[in-house]
């Protein structure tokens, strides 16, 4: 179905495509090409509309002073739209292109409202403020200012110019008819314009905030495994050590380091080892709460944060049973097996800051891949170093 779809969508705009550039297609902005489907969109109905009023003027310019001159102009205007269509097929230069859009858009403007009463008269002047939201939209402020400009002075040259100059070749009959249908039209035009501009604006802002969103994301996590990175855990420790101070509670921080990791890279290879980090990765992952903060540090090293725990025997369990799930066999498409060595420190029984518990924490981890143990408690630690003073003095 999706297929199916989007065969339909090609074929659909595949007269539009043909005259927008190739390497507009290779864009991740989507946007663009959008805004390039609409100035093709415009300059295609502008260009076909002119063919035929062209074509118009031409038969009836016997017959209607001043037509002699005003076809041939106007035929010169049509004829820019369509080199305006093949200049932006060959270079894809929206500024360029959105500037000779207003430049022959005005002289077709121009030449319409000469021959509709003038600019005392016309009921084509409603018109002209679309030509400069057009602009804007297709090539910014600048480009707007431009045409505003130029409208305004065309417009006060034209204002007092000898109404003689002018003729009118609507029949009086028809004229209101033919202002109110101008009027509709306009409206029409103008609603499709901010219709367009609201699309794009919102394509524009939903692909600025997916940018940020993966920005920050990429920030904060580990590209390989997904977790979070080391400056986001100690954030997250920090964070949760105020916290504790404020609420109560127990917190744990514990430091993972994967026993003879190195040989694994050196003998299996480096994509054999993100395999394994990734394996590992997903483990912790899997066998932590969601209230639990995953991060890998670096290399070999993780880390988690358990958080809202009742009392330590809630931590030995759950550093139990990590160890466990991280030591137990890998798939079999790696043929490997990894150790472990976890250091644990309590907030706040082993420090009430964010530096004191990593540290602990990391003392505690290296003592235990030193002595071959699964884990060990910064408590612990602290034990095994006043040990050999209380003998020495005995």
């Amino acid at each position: 179905m999706t297929r199916l779809t989007g065969k339909l969508n090609k074929g659909a705009w595949s007269l539009v495509d043909w005259f927008i550039p190739r390497d507009i297609f290779q864009f991740d902005h989507r946007e663009v090409l959008y805004k390039a489907r609409a100035l093709v969109v415009t300059l295609l109905i502008i260009g076909t509309s002119q063919v035929l009023t062209t074509a118009a003027l031409f038969a009836v310019r016997d017959h209607l002073r001043h037509l002699h001159l005003v076809a041939p102009l106007y035929a010169l205007t049509t004829a820019g739209a369509w080199c305006t269509l093949g200049l932006f097929r060959r270079t894809g230069h929206f500024r360029l292109c959105a500037n000779l859009y207003g430049f022959f858009a005005t002289g077709s403007l121009l030449c319409l409202i000469a021959i509709t009463g003038g600019f005392a008269q016309s009921p084509l002047l409603p018109w002209w403020p679309l030509l400069v939201m057009y602009s804007f939209i297709m090539s910014g402020w600048g480009t707007a200012c431009l045409w505003t400009f130029n409208g305004l002075v065309l417009w006060g040259l034209a204002i007092n110019m000898d109404r003689g100059f002018y003729i009118q070749i609507i029949p009086t009959d028809f004229y209101q008819h033919f202002y109110a249908g101008s009027i509709a039209m306009a409206a029409l035009a103008l609603a499709a314009v901010l219709w367009f501009f609201d699309f794009y604006q919102r394509r524009l802002l939903g692909r600025l905030q997916q940018e940020r969103d993966k920005a920050l994301f990429a920030a904060a996590h580990d590209p390989l495994t997904g977790l979070a990175n080391r400056k986001a855990f100690e954030e997250r420790v920090n964070f949760m050590a105020e916290r504790q101070k404020a609420i109560g509670g127990v917190e744990a921080v514990l430091m993972i380091d994967l026993n003879d990791f190195k040989e694994i890279n050196d003998t299996l290879g480096h994509k054999t080892g993100d395999a394994v980090l990734k394996t590992v990765a997903a483990r912790l992952r899997e066998n932590t709460r969601r209230s639990d903060f995953v991060a890998r540090l670096g290399g070999d090293e993780f880390a988690v944060l358990l958080c809202d725990l009742e009392d330590e025997s809630q931590v030995l369990a759950i550093v139990e049973k990590l160890h466990a799930v991280i030591t137990s066999p890998l798939p079999h498409d790696l043929d490997v097996r990894v150790g472990a060595s976890i250091g644990v420190a309590l907030d706040p029984m082993d420090g009430r800051d964010m530096d004191a518990l990593l540290n602990h924490a990391d003392q505690s981890m290296y003592e235990a891949k030193k002595n071959g143990l699964p884990y060990l408690f910064a408590r612990e630690l602290r034990s095994r170093v006043r040990q050999p003073r209380a003998s020495g003095n005995a």
